[in-house]
């Protein structure tokens, strides 16, 4: 059981374990006895059509999905970027979309082959325009549980900026140095960014906030806090007995039967991470 003394936290949590027991490979595993497993399944992303553009009442949640939206030039695409989460029981898979405004680069390049003749390569670039409105989907035995926009600057937004003073105001972790001999596990040199989502989630009222310090991720449920989990490693390539441990806490005001919802959302925060971190691809 952990029992917070920060004001955002308003009930009693039980923290559950999260363990990635294969380093590449991204599973993961909630629990001790009785555990459930999750696979992350990222895809190509591709260019489509965006179902809609959120807007947002300004007084709180109130979103409307306008559907057969259109984004303009041959150039200024729409990128949808999906994701699958296989679970023990297929019932319980989730189908994610997210989809973000962006451009296609389009560059060919004219080498000369060994006996003399000419070829043309070409290459695709796209780009991500996460501040242009970027949303997102979740779908589970084909009906939508969960809408939502993409906050990039979580801090100015109307909604999420009653908590984050205290969700994203938390000291870095420290990192310690590279390995010289190990190259593969030596870590990525970025800092994950901190945003947020503002949506709906089973006809609940739904706010997200990920602290790109910490790697953690905050879930708001009709403005309370539900959830907190640690499930993005800041640390991964260090050997499995010095990582930062792996967690989601649980609020005892969710029933046992709608845990798994949040085990879910934790996984999510991952693919979420792992895509708002890119700005730019090779398609």
């Amino acid at each position: 059981m952990f029992q917070a003394e920060a004001q955002i936290f308003s009930h009693e949590y039980d923290s559950i374990p999260i363990s990635k027991p294969k380093f590449f490979k991204q599973l993961y595993v909630f629990g001790n006895s009785e555990s459930k497993e999750i696979v992350l399944k990222e895809k190509a992303k591709r260019t489509g059509k965006m179902p809609g553009q959120i807007w947002r009442n300004a007084g709180g949640y109130g979103l409307t999905l306008l559907l057969g939206g259109s984004l303009g030039s041959s150039s200024y695409v729409t990128w949808e970027i999906p994701a699958k989460l296989v679970c023990d029981n297929e019932d319980f898979n989730w189908e994610i979309s997210l989809f973000c405004p962006g451009e296609l680069n389009k560059d060919r390049e004219r080498i000369k082959n060994d006996d003399g003749s000419y070829s043309v390569v070409k290459t695709e670039t796209g780009s991500l325009f996460w501040e242009d409105g970027a949303m997102g989907l979740i779908i589970e035995k084909e009906d939508t549980i969960c809408s939502f926009a993409i906050v990039m600057e979580p801090r100015l937004d109307s909604i999420l900026m009653q908590w984050t003073h205290q969700v994203l105001d938390q000291p870095k972790y420290s990192k310690a140095p590279a390995s010289a001999t190990k190259k593969i596990f030596e870590p990525v040199n970025f800092i994950s960014p901190e945003f947020g989502l503002v949506g709906f989630f089973r006809n609940n009222n739904f706010a997200f906030i990920f602290n790109g310090n910490t790697n953690q991720s905050w879930i708001f449920l009709n403005d309370e806090l539900v959830s907190m989990s640690k499930s993005v490693f800041d640390d991964s390539w260090k050997k499995n007995q010095n990582k930062s441990p792996l967690y989601v806490l649980l609020s005892h005001a969710i029933p046992e039967s709608q845990q798994l919802d949040y085990y879910r959302l934790s996984v999510l925060a991952v693919f979420l991470n792992n895509q708002i971190s890119q700005r730019t691809f090779e398609n």
